[in-house]
């Protein structure tokens, strides 16, 4: 099974977990987490992942991590973490 791609989350409430609400691992792209909620995730409420190997057309965004473009995140709202 190889990494996920083009992953849509939208209006979660992810809540009371002992780890983290979404991890983007090594390789995830394409994917969107928007209009959310985490509250009380462990360590890390959304964890994103560089992959220096990643071979992807998308160009990586100013002062984020080689390979880790293609992922889109807005308007969250995280509380209570570790």
């Amino acid at each position: 099974m190889g990494p996920a791609d083009g992953l849509r989350f939208s209006g979660m409430r992810i809540r009371n977990t002992c780890a983290d609400g979404i991890d983007f691992s090594d390789g995830t792209r394409n994917s969107r987490v928007f209009d959310s909620i985490f509250r009380t995730t462990g360590d890390d409420s959304l964890a994103v992942w560089a992959n220096p190997c990643l071979q992807s057309r998308c160009p990586d965004p100013p002062g984020i991590g080689r390979g880790a473009g293609c992922k889109r995140i807005a308007r969250l709202c995280r509380s209570l973490g570790w």
